[in-house]
């Protein structure tokens, strides 16, 4: 009888322990992508060179998106937008468009919707449909 009270105590207290888990611990451990992630992309005007800034408080993310012409497809003009967003899993993130910094004539922003391969390594990005990795620099 007493080993049952003990358990039933044991299954109590870890019951507690696991309901007093909230969406505050959750967003402690989303992933820290802050930093310069560099790589390329490829939308309708090619392939261009991409470096990716983000900022990070929590799980909120703030980015920098800046494009040039590549080795491969010279004449791309250069641009850069501001974008906002967020983990949407632990991780997995996403990042929308909002302001242009320096638009080319004809382009318009894009979004990302992201995850990580490598943590403070690599992340896989999806731009125009496209997934390619982006690295910490």
């Amino acid at each position: 009888m007493k080993n049952i009270k003990l358990l039933l105590i044991l299954l109590s207290a870890s019951i507690l322990t696991f309901s007093s888990c909230t969406v505050e611990d959750e967003k402690d451990s989303c992933e820290n992508i802050a930093g310069v992630w560099k790589g390329g992309y490829v939308c309708p005007q090619g392939a261009t060179d991409l470096s990716l800034v983000i900022s990070q408080d929590e799980c909120s993310l703030t980015a920098i998106f800046n494009f040039s012409e590549s080795d491969n497809n010279p004449g791309v003009p250069s641009g850069s937008f501001q974008m906002e967003g967020s983990f949407s899993q632990l991780e997995t993130f996403d990042l929308q468009g909002v302001e242009w910094i320096d638009q080319p004539l004809g382009y318009e922003m894009v979004d990302i919707l992201g995850s990580i391969l490598n943590p403070r390594k690599d992340i896989r990005v999806s731009i125009c449909g496209n997934n390619t990795v982006l690295t910490l620099q």
